[in-house]
């Protein structure tokens, strides 16, 4: 069931904020709010299928009692070591199984067997938020939560597929007001909601559809240099739109329930340099990697005070480069961002600097062209499409994308959009929007949004592959 779908717009929500507002009316204890928002949790993820359940149910109470045992006096170093193992390896097992199998066989030539591993959604983001609980458990940085707390922590329908991923502390203390939504919380849920549904149909959608069939050529062989530049900027405006507009779509579904979760993007495509743009890119994943990877990794290399922090930015993004798919080609994309960083970092360090639109124009270039690391289906797809971006083509082709006007004003409009205007969570902090006028229209907009959803298919967000 997917936030852009008539089934969870006309449906699912609607009678999970009935059944809500009904608990809330008839004065039921908090503790009935909390298992209603999560069994509702649990039927959404059920709903995509039915084995997924018990892969999520499994998670939660395996977690759940190695928490117990960390509050029962397991050493920190220990229990550390028990959450990484546990998780990783559970994770590892769904995800990287036939990778791993894989690249063992072309390492060793011998033949290496290929297992029947289907990827249940959201694993590697329920898996890293519990994984930041039972460490800032197991270093005194945490409480103990109930079972229900715990399990809605984890599961909470907005925020359980493609994250953000939200800490304890920014979610669970929230239960304990659960049941008061105020007026403001509903307004700005409907128009964090509304721009989501906006980005992700007419801007995401549009251009997954633009450069699809240049990277299905480069399965082939080469392309166009013209499709080749045209599909590394599409896709970097494909995969901000898309998981950008889902963040902002899972906020708002959180304040129709009166709760808070993190903003995940600030205007990331403003960035004057890598170090900046991966402040505001995918914020919740940056925060965790620097808090439970670099800093840690950091510490550890005491004795190597000029190159550790080199060292652990390039393992720390190898490590993102992984989380984000089981595949050569997105270890590459980490190293090339790792290696982009340490470079950013050593010319900070010398006290170098550059002017903005310089700095802009380097940061804005450098995350493009990685798009063919990330998107690209195989090493061979990003091999031929940096080749065909450097006019290297071994064969003269035919352009596939077609610079119609209205390509050309998508492409120029959405540049100037990311750069020049006001982001989700600025938009929606605007006071003027919410007189009765603009009311009504944002509410006819919306609803123009559900009848257009009718006529179109509907595409699955980016992220819910990872």
């Amino acid at each position: 069931m997917l936030f852009n779908s008539q089934a969870f717009i006309l449906v699912f929500l609607p009678l999970c904020l009935a059944a809500f507002a009904l608990l809330r009316r008839i004065e039921a204890p908090r503790t009935a709010l909390k298992l209603a928002l999560l069994v509702s949790s649990w039927i959404f993820y059920t709903y995509w299928d039915l084995r997924l359940f018990p892969v999520l149910l499994v998670s939660l109470a395996v977690n759940y009692l190695l928490s117990r045992v960390i509050l029962n006096g397991l050493p920190p170093r220990l229990a550390i070591a028990l959450v990484a193992v546990l998780n990783l390896g559970f994770l590892g097992y769904f995800k990287y199984m036939n990778f791993f199998s894989s690249a063992i066989g072309d390492l060793t030539g011998f033949e290496t067997p290929t297992f029947t591993v289907w990827l249940p959604l959201g694993i590697s983001f329920f898996t890293f938020q519990q994984i930041s609980y039972l460490i800032d458990l197991a270093k005194g940085r945490a409480r103990r939560y109930s079972a229900i707390d715990y399990c809605l922590y984890i599961s909470f329908f907005p925020q359980l597929i493609a994250g953000p991923i939200v800490r304890h502390d920014q979610l669970v203390p929230q239960f304990a007001n659960l049941g008061p939504v105020t007026q403001d919380q509903i307004a700005r849920g409907i128009a964090f909601f509304t721009m989501g549904l906006a980005k992700k149909t007419i801007l995401a959608d549009q251009f997954a559809a633009l450069i699809a069939p240049v990277f299905s050529a480069a399965r082939e062989g080469d392309v166009a240099v013209l499709d080749a530049w045209i599909a590394a900027l599409g896709f970097a405006f494909q995969v901000y739109y898309d998981f950008s507009a889902y963040s902002d779509m899972a906020i708002g579904l959180a304040m129709f329930f009166g709760l808070t979760i993190p903003v995940n993007f600030n205007s990331p495509y403003k960035a004057t340099s890598l170090t900046e743009l991966w402040r505001r890119w995918h914020i919740t994943l940056t925060s965790f990697l620097r808090d439970y990877v670099f800093v840690p990794l950091g510490l550890s290399l005491q004795k190597f005070k000029r190159t550790r922090n080199y060292f652990a930015l390039i393992v720390t993004f190898l490590l993102s480069g992984l989380w984000h798919g089981a595949g050569w080609n997105f270890i590459l994309w980490g190293a090339w961002n790792g290696i982009g960083l340490c470079t950013n970092l050593l010319w900070q360090r010398r006290g170098y600097r550059l002017p903005p639109a310089i700095g802009w124009a380097l940061t804005f270039s450098c995350w493009t062209f990685s798009s063919f690391l990330f998107r690209a289906e195989s090493l061979y797809s990003v091999a031929t499409l940096v080749r065909s971006s450097f006019f290297f083509a071994q064969t003269a082709v035919q352009p596939l994308i077609e610079l119609s006007p209205a390509n050309v004003f998508l492409l120029l409009s959405t540049m100037v959009m990311i750069v020049f205007c006001p982001n989700s969570q600025e938009i929606a902090g605007m006071k003027w929007w919410r007189r009765a006028p603009i009311g009504l229209l944002a509410g006819v907009g919306f609803a123009v949004f559900i009848f257009y959803l009718g006529g179109v298919s509907e595409q699955e967000f980016i992220y819910f592959e990872f």
